[in-house]
């Protein structure tokens, strides 16, 4: 077998034929036979006081192989052979091989907390391994591989083969082989089974699930096996998975690493009922690995889809780091949500120089939480900082741009097909003294996701907005801190795409004692919404209060803001420390009828 994508099919020598094998589909007993036609003795008479060499390990065993990783130059010029099966009976016999007798699904075989979130258990009976087919192929590489369709090893078009043989009639086959190959090699058939009234033992709702799984195969096959009819008349019951009209439904949270919020969407998690596994579980070594692991050697999107529907049927909030999976699991998992009716959150950080020294800060010593910080050798941590002193400058930056490249590519189709999702900016929650806004930003983002703001709010830390001068310290041995800063600061804001904003000429009306003005328009909490900030008081008017109102209708504003700097520059000015606001909920689309003014009227 080649390395990389292509795999050589089984050539028989002395013969222009190929044999190209699917599971489940006699190929044991093929390989035996094949073993013997092509090396003169007998498998076991080669390797029979070995035990740990098997057929299906050994180097002339013939691995069966996807489709689309066959080598398509060794087929050129060659007859190709293929044995099918009836795709009910390869279903059933998969069980009665795998699970039953290899223990394939046994309670040490598979992850109990991946069984758990599918809910389903270890050594199923055929009924619940039937119902439960794609979660069964998500617990179990070697029951996927099994279970995988004929079509997917053989291809989609039964033409491409000059013989083709039903698992019925491999004697007719062996006969084939020996003739073009001048043996007489007997085929013996190792793992024997028939159906024997094996529908009898699936209930309607069982075999409908058989029939529907096997239906690609049975279209491929349509010329040797047609599905059995089902005696009973009831229409199966239409389910559907999606969730957005659940009163708590499942969410999404959209990130990249060290963005610093982790304990606010542990909160959120907290406080929702449906179950969360592990952060970022498709990482390649996490509980959802199996689906990036799939990916990389399948290259099949429809499957990996397939995969994700299956996963995400039964209600889970996940948070999911953008950059750590590869794109095409970020798109099918965007799409696959979509369609189930998740809700979405996106967790950013603006400014990305704290981020990315955190996070290099966190390659450098193996501390990611506060739990290695406290097992963590100081002299250790000190030794592994001096000896990586430099910042890896451009490096960091690509990580970066990488970084919001994904998740724009997300938000930008969720906002496309008129999904809004919620956005939670760090430095709004956890770098800000305006503890009504955060609160309100709290309060707007639970509401998003179906959660009891007040579960939330109960348990909030509260922000510490010198939260970031406090961590500088642990990065005082980087030699080049000041270039680094200088060349992250050139980035700009992360802002999720917000192109600047106005508000038109005369959208700020103010008497001619006011002194303010609006200086600051980006994202708010939610896609479709931006916030809007401004500082100033009437000094012929003390008690004047800044209103936004946009066609006619008036919008919530965060009156009373500290404003030190307002302040120091206006100390005459009655309530000038405190003249700031802050409206979180301002209509992206109405920025050009926003009238904002400041006055006492009622």
């Amino acid at each position: 077998m080649r390395s990389g994508a292509e795999c050589v099919p089984v050539e028989i020598k002395n013969t222009d034929l190929v044999y190209i094998p699917s599971p489940k589909v006699a190929t044991t007993s093929l390989k035996y036979f094949l073993f013997e036609v092509n090396e003169g003795q007998k498998f076991d008479d080669v390797h029979g006081d070995n035990k740990a060499t098997h057929i299906h390990d050994h180097a002339n065993g013939f691995p069966a192989v996807l489709f689309s990783k066959l080598d398509m130059q060794a087929l050129a010029g060659k007859r190709r052979i293929s044995v099918i099966r009836d795709p009910l009976d390869r279903l059933i016999s998969c069980y009665k091989n795998r699970v039953v007798a290899k223990k394939c699904l046994s309670p040490d075989r598979i992850d109990k907390k991946m069984g758990d979130i599918l809910g389903v258990s270890a050594d199923p009976d055929l009924h619940a391994f039937i119902i439960n087919i794609e979660k069964y192929r998500l617990l179990s590489p070697e029951i996927r591989h099994h279970t995988d369709l004929q079509c997917d090893f053989l291809g989609d078009d039964i033409g491409f083969y000059d013989f083709i043989f039903r698992i019925e009639d491999l004697q007719q086959l062996a006969d084939l082989i020996n003739e073009q190959a001048n043996t007489l090699v007997n085929l013996d058939v190792k793992q024997a089974s028939r159906r024997d009234k094996r529908t009898e033992q699936l209930s309607p709702e069982a075999l409908r699930v058989a029939i529907d799984y096997s239906r690609k195969d049975y279209e491929f096959l349509n010329a040797y096996y047609r599905p059995p009819i089902i005696d009973d008349p009831a229409e199966p019951v239409l389910k559907t998975d999606k969730h957005e009209a659940a009163d708590h439904p499942p969410f999404i949270v959209w990130t990249v690493r060290r963005v610093g919020g982790t304990s606010f969407s542990d909160l959120l998690f907290r406080n929702s009922t449906n179950s969360t596994p592990e952060h970022e579980p498709f990482n390649r070594d996490r509980i959802f690995g199996a689906i990036s692991r799939n990916w990389q050697h399948e290259k099949d999107y429809s499957r990996m889809k397939d995969d994700l529907r299956c996963l995400l049927s039964r209600p889970l909030n996940l948070k999911h780091c953008v950059e750590l999976v590869p794109p095409e699991l970020n798109q099918a998992l965007f799409e696959v949500s979509v369609e189930l009716g998740y809700r979405h959150l996106f967790q950013i950080r603006r400014t990305p120089e704290d981020r990315l020294l955190s996070l290099v800060y966190s390659q450098i010593t193996g501390i990611w939480g506060q739990e290695q910080a406290q097992r963590a050798n100081q002299s250790d941590t000190e030794r592994a900082l001096i000896e990586n002193a430099s910042l890896p400058v451009e490096g960091l930056l690509n990580e970066e741009r990488s970084a919001r490249r994904g998740l724009q590519q997300i938000f930008d189709q969720l906002v496309a097909r008129n999904v809004k999702p919620a956005i939670a900016v760090y430095e709004d929650l956890f770098q800000s003294y305006d503890k009504a806004c955060i609160l309100g930003l709290v309060t707007r983002i639970c509401g998003q996701l179906g959660i009891d703001s007040s579960l939330v709010i109960k348990a909030w830390a509260g922000s510490d907005p010198a939260r970031v001068s406090k961590h500088r310290d642990k990065y005082r041995h980087f030699n080049n801190m000041d270039a680094f800063l200088e060349e992250a600061r050139k980035l700009g804001p992360f802002d999720l795409g917000l192109a600047r904003k106005t508000l038109s000429p005369d959208a700020l009306s103010l008497s001619d004692s006011a002194v303010a003005s609006l200086f600051r328009i980006r994202r708010s909490w939610r896609s479709d919404l931006v916030r809007i900030e401004g500082v100033g008081v009437d000094p012929a008017n003390p008690d004047a209060k800044w209103r936004i109102d946009s066609g006619g209708d008036e919008i919530e504003v965060f009156s009373g803001l500290m404003s030190a700097n307002y302040g120091k520059e206006n100390p005459g000015y009655a309530n000038a420390e405190c003249a700031r606001f802050a409206a979180l909920d301002v209509p992206l689309a109405a920025l050009s009828d926003l009238r904002v003014t400041l006055d006492n009227k009622n």
